[in-house]
């Protein structure tokens, strides 16, 4: 399990059988993101491992910090891991970061949503 927390704090859980590791050289202080690199026993041959990017971006946070580092991230890690696949997961948390950051994004690294909508509303509690 990697942790942050600062605000309301992200994790990413790992299965403790798979070979996983924190990149620490993409963490920012003003952003809560873990980054790591997952590297299977047996990969596609277009693939060396998958760098796992997990992501919050709070409510009263700044778009520009966190695409910044999102932009700057993605940036790095093709320049330093150009045969690692990509999977970028978290909660934007607002829909004012959707229209114009995220296209910009998507330009740049080819990143498309899965999930457009919250799926909260839809969760019995």
């Amino acid at each position: 399990m990697f942790s942050l927390n600062f605000g309301g704090g992200i994790v990413c859980y790992v299965h403790s059988t798979l070979q996983c590791r924190l990149l620490t050289a993409y963490h920012c202080n003003d952003v809560e993101s873990l980054w790591c690199l997952y590297r299977a026993d047996r990969m596609p041959r277009y693939l060396s491992h998958i760098i796992i990017g997990v992501i919050y971006h709070p409510p009263n946070s700044k778009d520009h910090v966190t695409v910044s580092h999102i932009i700057n991230s993605l940036d790095d890690i093709t320049r330093e891991h150009p045969a690692a696949g990509i999977m970028l997961l978290g909660d934007l948390n607002r829909s004012e970061i959707s229209p114009f950051y995220l296209s910009h994004l998507n330009r740049l690294s080819n990143i498309q949503p899965v999930v457009a909508v919250s799926l909260i509303k839809y969760i019995p509690m």
